[in-house]
């Protein structure tokens, strides 16, 4: 049995478009152990998948912890692996190529790759997953598909959700609030949902409940779920769902690849050609700035969405 080893950190956005890759390797790999470098906000999410046999939490260390650097080195040499997926592909995870004692074989951007794809505007001109399926190409990994998340189970009875919903993500992180759609026209959209006979189920974090609150002010009848819903219950929710809509943010990407038809508002320093979400029916409107985005462009979507 052979040692493998596939490198993923990023965001959670990133993290999921990575997913059909985490399937791909697998079943190229059925009997091999599979270890998952990554962070702590995906490990429950790995390890549920089953496409890993174990996780291994990656700390990051700044470049002056040189004690943690060794500790990563001698983890490494210790592992045996065989093959390294990086599925990151940055500065960081190349260079933990040079760690090795004996080196791997090697998928990604590193220099002195057994199986390397280039760095270029090639690459990074395309769709991070599309990018990601080319690079499997190379180490002889195909077809890679998109997680459609079937294998996610969770209990949703305790929600309350009526049986004609629309899913609606208003908020992001704090750390990004420019990407977030004026929750003005957020309830707006809820009105007009409303209106169709169709719930608006409002998602997100406790981070987000000013947010969340306003809507559900402005349209009382709005289902609020903000900070009561796991992300294996937002999949769950999604299969069912009319629509969603929502900005770019983490569970956007939870909810699209289930087949959800999904609605995601862009400003113009987001690129969703690249880092859209994904799934058989995703649409997206960009303007300079997410102000830009009228109510009147998103309603012509979404009637097109529940027609």
């Amino acid at each position: 049995m052979r040692n493998i080893l596939v490198i993923k950190h990023g965001a959670f956005g990133d993290f999921m478009q990575a997913m059909g890759c985490l399937q791909a390797i697998r079943h190229h790999h059925p009997h091999h152990h599979i270890t998952l470098m990554t962070t702590k906000p995906f490990e429950a999410l790995a390890r549920a998948s089953g496409t890993v046999d174990n996780v291994y939490i990656d700390s990051r260390p700044k470049w002056y912890r040189l004690g943690a650097w060794a500790a990563l080195k001698r983890w490494l040499n210790v592992q045996n692996f065989t093959f390294v997926y990086d599925l990151q592909n940055s500065e960081r995870t190349a260079f933990y190529l040079t760690l090795f004692k004996d080196r791997p074989q090697w998928s990604g951007i590193a220099k002195g790759a057994s199986h390397a794809v280039p760095d270029d505007g090639a690459r990074k001109s395309k769709h991070v997953f599309q990018a990601l399926v080319d690079q499997l190409a190379v180490a002889g990994i195909t077809p890679v598909s998109v997680d459609t998340l079937e294998w996610i189970e969770a209990d949703t009875s305790g929600l309350d959700v009526p049986p004609r919903y629309a899913l609606v993500v208003a908020g992001c992180s704090a750390k990004h609030l420019a990407k977030r759609w004026p929750h003005e026209r957020y309830a707006e959209v809820c009105g007009w949902f409303a209106a169709r006979g169709v719930t608006p189920v409002l998602l997100g974090t406790k981070d987000e409940a000013d947010v969340t609150a306003a809507i559900k002010t402005a349209c009382p009848v709005a289902l609020d779920l903000t900070g009561r819903t796991t992300l294996m219950q937002i999949a769950v929710l999604a299969r069912g769902a009319v629509c969603a809509i929502g900005n770019d943010t983490g569970p956007i990407h939870m909810i699209a690849p289930t087949g959800c038809k999904t609605l995601g508002l862009y400003p113009a320093f987001s690129n969703p050609q690249r880092h859209g979400p994904l799934g058989a029916h995703v649409r997206t409107i960009q303007q300079k700035t997410m102000a830009d985005i009228s109510t009147g462009q998103v309603f012509i979507e979404l009637e097109k969405m529940i027609a």
